[in-house]
């Protein structure tokens, strides 16, 4: 379900996320997938809420692949691995769109959606292992216009509420271009993951009839994360080429023993820290600059269950026309459930 504000009011309704058929080992092809679905764009982007190692994803989730369309686009891609699962392709074509419901009746024509990746090292299923990673996104804007903008690494209730200390406002531009590299490296208990997306946005401005500037905004993020515990992150290698569930070696537990209660085992308990960077200044068109910087805590009790501590860091550089530079400090705590 998603929140958001109509007017004064804020509206609770159900929005689309993953709504699709696969059709599974097709002749010459590989896979294909019908529906709503995320772009194959990023690693980080790819990889579900569910099993993230921060509370929320890095700047380029809000400001480029997911913003007001919540990360989901109508479309139709096809997918597979190689070389014995040891890289994986995906190209899709989609119709973009500016909201959560997988439909709009403005003109937003086509994206045109690759990511290639590869493992140039793989060892102890999964435990040791080098990702490399490239995606690319051509689009057209939604009736001519898009927004780059974002929250903060931490937040929590009506999106609405939230300010946004990176905000270009509507812009008018054709088309764009969005490029992403991937660097992830797992190294038994450690990880080291980073991400760079360069996007170009063609005959832009501010106002329609302003139209005149090719405008270039990025940013990336480096984090590395390591298990207290003797366990370590899973990763994909059939179709995402991205992490998924950590499975502890040992969940949390009781085992009641005589004549005392005993922890049977801990779980899996792992820390980590994040630059997170995003550029929106190009031309005077500006939307600040963000410089982020992120702790946190993971206990993962078992499979399904965690708990998330995070402390994060952002400064604030904005237009210097305007207000609002400084430094947002912020605690978060979250526990999750799924099933």
């Amino acid at each position: 379900r998603v929140l958001f504000r109509s007017g004064t009011a804020d509206l609770d309704v159900t929005g689309f996320t993953d709504v699709w058929w696969t059709f599974k080992e097709v002749p010459c092809v590989g896979n294909i997938r019908i529906g709503n679905q995320k772009e194959a764009i990023g690693f980080e982007h790819v990889v579900s809420s569910r099993f993230l190692p921060f509370m929320e994803r890095s700047y380029n989730q809000d400001t480029f692949y997911g913003g007001a369309f919540n990360g989901f686009t109508p479309g139709i891609s096809i997918f597979d691995h190689y070389d014995d699962e040891m890289g994986t392709w995906n190209i899709g074509l989609y119709k973009p769109t500016n909201n959560v419901f997988a439909a709009n009746a403005s003109n937003g024509d086509y994206a045109v959606t690759g990511r290639l990746t590869r493992l140039l090292w793989w060892e102890n299923d999964g435990r040791e292992l080098l990702h490399l990673g490239i995606s690319g996104r051509q689009f057209t804007t939604v009736n001519d216009q898009i927004r780059y903008r974002t929250r903060d690494a931490i937040r929590a209730g009506i999106s609405s509420q939230w300010p946004l200390p990176g905000d270009t406002g509507t812009l008018f531009g054709d088309q764009g271009q969005w490029i992403n590299t991937e660097f992830v490296v797992v190294q038994d208990r450690w990880t080291f993951q980073s991400e760079y997306l360069a996007s170009f946005l063609q005959d832009a401005g501010k106002t329609a009839t302003t139209r005149n500037q090719d405008l270039f905004y990025h940013g990336g993020y480096v984090q590395v994360m390591y298990f207290l515990t003797d366990d370590h992150d899973s990763y994909d290698r059939k179709e995402r080429a991205s992490f998924g569930r950590v499975k502890p070696k040992k969940n949390f537990r009781f085992l009641r023993t005589d004549p005392c209660d005993c922890y049977d085992g801990w779980g899996a308990w792992q820390v980590g820290v994040r630059y997170n960077y995003l550029d929106l200044n190009d031309k005077g068109i500006n939307g600040g600059e963000l410089n982020n910087y992120t702790a946190g805590l993971n206990w993962f009790l078992n499979p399904n269950m965690k708990i998330q501590a995070n402390y994060m860091l952002t400064e604030k550089n904005s237009n210097p026309t305007s207000a609002g530079e400084g430094m947002i400090h912020g605690w978060g705590f979250r526990f999750a459930h799924d099933f």
